[in-house]
């Protein structure tokens, strides 16, 4: 079944979901945001409750980027309004680009919160 967007329709949004963001939260964020075609699954992902990962902050010795998985919101969200698309993308960007922001300011507060919800997750599906 063909997924009902298309993976450039999905660049379009999040192109102008990223293009209303001030340009100063990009400071360092060298890498830029990547659109990857691809799914991917968290390490932690239980085989009979997935866990898509829908975009990651990734620093490394390139520097700073941030992936929105194309692949895994299609998986998550294959039947959503563009309304719905929009506005996850949105929270997810933000999500991501919050990482960013902290480690330029020597935080890791959503790591932890990251962490909390990982372990919801594993609660709830583990049993």
């Amino acid at each position: 079944m063909e997924n009902i967007y298309s993976i450039e329709q999905v660049n379009e949004i999040l192109t102008q979901i990223a293009d209303d963001i001030p340009h100063m939260f990009y400071k360092g964020l060298n890498g830029g945001i990547i659109l990857e075609e691809d799914s991917k699954l968290h390490d932690d992902s239980l085989e009979h409750a997935p866990m898509y990962i829908l975009g990651q902050y990734i620093r490394d010795i390139l520097g700073a980027k941030i992936k929105i998985y194309y692949g895994s919101f299609m998986e998550v969200y294959p039947f959503v309004s563009v309304e719905f698309l929009e506005n996850r993308l949105k929270e997810v960007l933000y999500h991501e680009l919050l990482h960013h922001v902290e480690y330029l300011a020597g935080m890791d507060d959503l790591a932890v919160e990251d962490e909390i919800h990982l372990k919801a997750y594993l609660d709830k599906f583990n049993k």
